[in-house]
């Protein structure tokens, strides 16, 4: 039998409105029940899914990680006609809608032993469609013709994780070993140290990860 990951969507329901409290109680469970599961698709043994994103006009993107060649990496695609297919990015990890209907994604988790040529590839990349982005719309881009801007470098020993927009479409990025979550301000092509703390950076006997992902939610910046 071969083995693999697999991509499942879902549809889950609470067993009842008052079951689920006004305020997060992390402490107990929230009781729900699984209506509808689909799988979607299943991946080569030894690689990882690392990130999700819908668009706007329902398409599925999924960032495919073979950790041991940073190089095979790619962001697998499913739009609503049900064709699908992957876009080659090395190192790809977190992917983040923009306000904007871009589809964002990061090239710079830790990995061991990258070439110069890799961490020069390290960094924020955009996706870009010929003729097809309209409100996230990709279904009608011309992907044979499109690819992946790379728009900022990843700075020097930055580990980049989650990726996440604030509503002035900045862009933050964790950085999992360096305890900083850095920004790309609008129309810029530098990443900056935007906060820097202690409890941002690795701990444990491990020592990884540190800052991972990111939500911005009613103006807020929340960091796991």
């Amino acid at each position: 039998m071969k083995l693999g990951l697999s991509l499942f969507v879902a549809v889950v329901t609470f067993a009842s409105a008052h079951d689920r409290p006004s305020e997060p109680d992390f402490t107990q469970l929230y009781p729900y029940e699984a209506r509808q599961a689909t799988g979607l698709h299943e991946f080569e043994a030894g690689t990882l899914v690392e990130s999700i994103a819908v668009s706007q006009a329902g398409s599925i993107y999924a960032t495919v990680i073979h950790p041991q060649d940073i190089s095979k990496s790619f962001v697998w695609y499913q739009h609503q006609d049900d064709s699908r297919g992957q876009l080659h990015l090395t190192g790809a990890g977190t992917l983040a809608f923009s306000g904007d209907g871009h589809l964002y994604v990061n090239a710079g988790a830790a990995f061991e032993a990258l070439t110069p040529d890799q961490q020069r590839q390290m960094g924020i990349y955009r996706l870009h469609v010929e003729d097809g982005l309209a409100n996230g719309n990709f279904e009608h881009g011309d992907f044979e013709h499109g690819g992946f801007e790379h728009i900022a470098v990843a700075p020097q020993g930055a580990a980049l994780n989650g990726i996440t927009f604030d509503a002035d479409n900045s862009l933050y990025a964790a950085d999992s070993l360096g305890g900083k979550v850095w920004i790309l301000k609008q129309g810029s092509n530098e990443l900056e140290v935007w906060l820097e703390h202690d409890l941002l950076a690795p701990a444990g006997p491990a020592g990884f990860p540190g800052a991972n992902g990111l939500k911005f939610f009613e103006g807020s910046l929340y960091v796991s």
